[in-house]
């Protein structure tokens, strides 16, 4: 899934918008896009890396849902600056990416992670 998730933000981000302009629903929605990529990246790189390594270290789980997407989320603004024509590199598209991925891996650690391990605990004890 993971790489379904990278493939696709790939596509999106250096392929020719069409028609982009017609879905400007206010300034800055791109902002929100970013957002909501990354943010969708984190949370699938998270869940795969609990669903498979439950009792890893959490600097691993840092290393799959933080640092990795984030650092795609860099080399994406990197590529769309220096190998597209009809793209350009924003740092507010990179810092709309980290925040992302950082509002992601809060809600995983805080909310999601507690609430798998919780039930985890209620199919052991039947």
């Amino acid at each position: 899934m993971s790489l379904l998730v990278l493939c696709a933000i790939s596509y999106l981000s250096l392929s020719t918008p069409s028609g982009s302009d017609k879905l400007k629903l206010f300034e800055h929605i791109d902002k929100v896009v970013h957002f909501i990529m990354y943010s969708t990246l984190s949370v699938v790189m998270w869940y795969e890396y609990y669903k498979w390594h439950a009792r890893a270290k959490y600097w691993r789980w840092i290393l799959f849902s933080f640092v990795i997407p984030a650092l795609f989320g860099w080399i994406m603004e990197f590529m769309q600056g220096k190998f597209t024509m009809t793209r350009s590199s924003d740092p507010l598209d990179l810092l709309s990416n980290i925040f992302g991925v950082a509002v992601a891996n809060i809600i995983c650690f805080f909310v999601i992670m507690p609430l798998l391990k919780k039930g985890t605990k209620r199919k052991e004890t039947r």
